[in-house]
């Protein structure tokens, strides 16, 4: 039985391939931005013991991204917690919104920088 033989650009594409993947690989690789980040203030806050402090924080949205505000009907609003057994209680106070038109929907929205002013008040875990 005699062997067909593989077109020439084939055996070329073939050999290739690993040389391409190699160019390719530091591109996909490449991490990301984020698209949502919290930037907290270059100095730690201090809480005590029973307290509480506030502090400005900002949530920083990609080009292209948004997140809802409070109001908005059937959508989840940003919010902003403690973390689970932490031993603190987190609020926080917004600015108000901006409204668009999502999907033929007028909402409140967040996009790019949000300043927050956040208070942490301290917690007795039982």
């Amino acid at each position: 039985m005699r062997k067909m033989a593989m077109p020439r650009a084939i055996l070329v594409l073939w050999a290739l391939l690993p040389a391409a993947a190699a160019l390719a690989a530091p591109a996909l690789a490449k991490e990301r931005e984020p698209s949502v980040r919290a930037i907290a203030p270059a100095e730690p806050v201090a809480v005590p013991a029973g307290g509480a402090a506030e502090v400005e924080i900002a949530i920083a949205l990609a080009a292209g991204y948004h997140v809802y505000g409070e109001n908005a009907s059937s959508y989840v609003p940003l919010r902003i917690a403690a973390q689970e057994g932490s031993g603190f209680a987190a609020s926080a106070r917004f600015p108000a919104p901006r409204v668009k038109e999502l999907l033929g929907e007028k909402v409140p929205v967040y996009e790019g920088r949000i300043p927050v002013r956040a208070r942490a008040t301290s917690i007795t875990l039982t």
